[in-house]
């Protein structure tokens, strides 16, 4: 049995009539003793058969909780799937509702953008060898500039760039991923969360709630900071939570500027970071590898081909009881150079 997320697979039937021999063996053990006529015979047997028994009783019990807490997941799971179907249709209508607005304002637009039409059109017959063209185009170019702000200004305040994020229901988690959706905003960078399964498990079994959110928190920033150093018109940060292989793993991928392969070589060994001008402390990754050595979780860097995918790097931290560092990248030969002692391994 994997120490991870092994409850998802299905016990089989066998070892329930393995339980059910073991607690058998122990029960023969003490009726096999009572038959015997001596003391230390009877004593040493009924001791074995006790010890047998609770073997049984122990494993039956660990059994069923698995049990238990797969048939949790799987209603978690089933509510969750709801409240995405649930979300997309709120998702659709408002797209729909939103859709009419900007017709509205396109059509009240339109009625001043076509009067400004014919009054271009008006001066510019009437203005041949006019002393007032000077003055007359000023004026064009003020209604032209003040069009445009009205315009501009109406529909900033309609267009959104981030939808409703999945809810976690674990409320520090939700109002921290909020409050990095509003950071994202602010910079102007698409902001998504993908919740493919519950955390509830997560957090009582792997990774304090705390120590998670700091987790979350420190990495979402970080991302929010390479994306604003890469001069790309594609500017994402995505969240997933999943199980894969049985392990729970959360994904945080950007569209943001590389790591450097000195940063990758020392990342957690020392506090390091290219963007100390723009909010960089290097002390993240600190942090994050205590929490990785005291939780026995992995983390994994990946860096994608930007001519393939849209995000350009995908840190994913995988709670297998493995504590290891990875990286899977195309330049695995430049970051080997600067590594030491093996510590970290190459996919």
């Amino acid at each position: 049995m994997k120490i991870g997320f092994s409850f998802f697979k299905n016990p089989k039937r066998g070892s329930r009539f393995g339980i059910l021999g073991i607690i058998l063996s122990g029960a023969i053990v003490i009726i096999y003793s009572l038959l015997y006529n001596y003391h230390e015979v009877i004593t040493q047997s009924l001791f074995v058969g006790c010890i047998i028994i609770a073997i049984g009783i122990f494993i039956w019990i660990k059994k069923n909780l698995t049990i238990f807490y797969k048939e949790l997941i799987k209603e978690d799971t089933l509510l969750l799937l709801q409240e995405e179907i649930n979300l997309t249709k709120k998702e659709k209508e408002a797209t729909i509702k939103e859709n009419a607005t900007l017709a509205e304002i396109n059509h009240k637009y339109g009625h001043k953008i076509s009067e400004l039409e014919h009054y271009l059109k008006k001066v510019s017959y009437s203005l041949n060898n006019n002393v007032k063209f000077s003055n007359e185009l000023s004026e064009i170019a003020q209604l032209v500039d003040n069009l445009s702000k009205e315009y501009s200004e109406e529909m900033t305040q309609r267009i959104k760039l981030n939808n409703e994020l999945p809810k976690t229901k674990i409320l520090e988690i939700d109002k921290m991923l909020e409050y990095m959706q509003s950071e994202c905003i602010k910079n102007k960078i698409s902001f998504n969360v993908k919740l493919k399964y519950p955390i509830h498990y997560l957090i009582e079994k792997f990774i304090p709630k705390s120590k998670l959110e700091i987790l979350l928190a420190d990495h979402i920033k970080n991302a929010i900071i390479a994306v604003n150093s890469y001069d790309k018109d594609v500017r994402k940060i995505m969240v997933t939570f999943d199980v894969v292989d049985n392990f729970y793993e959360i994904h945080i991928s950007d569209t943001g500027i590389p790591f450097e392969i000195n940063t990758l070589a020392n990342l957690g060994t020392e506090p390091i970071t290219t963007h100390s001008d723009t909010g960089g402390t290097g002390y993240g990754f600190i942090t994050t590898f205590k929490t990785l050595n005291e939780t026995k979780a992995n983390l994994i860097i990946e860096e994608h081909d930007q001519n393939i995918h849209t995000y350009t790097k995908t840190l994913i931290f995988r709670f297998d009881n493995k504590n290891e560092y990875k990286i899977h990248s195309h330049r695995i030969d430049e970051i080997a150079q600067f590594s030491e002692n093996g510590r970290i391994k190459f996919l």
